[in-house]
């Protein structure tokens, strides 16, 4: 579970060991409400970091509030 805080630039930061070589795959369950941030549709984003690899930018779109149901999944 991951908490994007700020609207943007945050980083999450993995140290991954693997069994064998070879692309696996990561997901991420959140909850964001929905909202309007400088007249923007309220969204987060962060930079993903894997055994210090820059791995690229996650977006997390609002899931609707911050009830049980409200959350998401991200890969």
């Amino acid at each position: 579970m991951v908490n994007p805080v700020n609207e943007a630039g945050d980083t999450m930061m993995f140290s991954l060991a693997a069994c064998k070589a070879g692309l696996h795959s990561l997901g991420f369950v959140y909850q964001l409400a929905p909202g309007v941030r400088g007249g923007l549709t309220n969204m987060r984003s962060m930079n993903l970091n894997v055994n210090g690899k820059d791995e690229g930018e996650i977006q997390f779109t609002a899931t609707g509030g911050w009830q049980e149901g409200d959350w998401r999944e991200t890969f």
